[in-house]
């Protein structure tokens, strides 16, 4: 029998509780450009097909998703105290995380809200840089941002992503070294 690597056994703990993605309709395309083998997603390019460039930035800060009609602010450190003090991104614990988005008054808008885990998750585009989000329209550091999605086997912590490696992580509610990426819900269709 052969021996799973501590990656591994990690992996398969973790995404057994990943919230599956399989029923929400528009997932896009990953952006990953290269087959390395038959079947897989360079060679199958599985996703939802989009025209056009996938976002786009408006001079307020924002940053609309074409795919998930998913408005985003483009630089949290542009959204000033508890999101950002000094233009520097705050950490935050997830309550005040959670509060801070729910307050925000950001390019005329004030339905701002934490992002669930399927919508940060949404963000993430492979490129052939290794990048994981798209640092031509956001200004995100190589941290750990929080969702909204608290994790159902144990209601103390939630859901985070970053964007070093592209993956999705929990965080125990009361870490204050968290960043957040406030997302707004679009009353129209893109």
């Amino acid at each position: 029998m052969e021996r799973l690597t501590n990656n591994q056994a990690f992996r398969a703990a973790v995404l057994q509780y990943l919230p599956d993605l399989s029923p929400w309709p528009g997932v896009p395309k990953t952006g990953y450009p290269v087959k390395t083998a038959v079947g897989d997603d360079g060679d199958l390019k599985l996703g939802f097909p989009f025209s056009g460039p996938r976002f786009h930035a408006f001079e307020d800060g924002t940053i609309l998703d074409t795919v998930t009609c998913r408005m985003w602010v483009a630089n949290p450190n542009l959204c000033g105290t508890p999101i950002a003090v000094d233009g520097v991104a705050a950490e935050l614990n997830w309550e005040d995380a959670i509060n801070a988005c729910n307050d925000l008054n950001y390019a005329g808008h004030t339905d701002w809200r934490l992002p669930n885990i399927k919508e940060l998750m949404s963000l993430f585009f492979i490129m052939e840089t290794g990048q994981h989000i798209d640092y031509n329209f956001f200004t995100v550091y190589n941290w750990y941002y929080w969702s909204s999605t608290t994790y159902h086997g144990d209601t103390l912590g939630a859901w985070c992503t970053e964007w070093i490696y592209g993956l999705s992580y929990i965080a125990t509610k009361e870490e204050s070294e968290l960043l957040v990426l406030p997302v707004r819900g679009m009353p129209w269709h893109c």
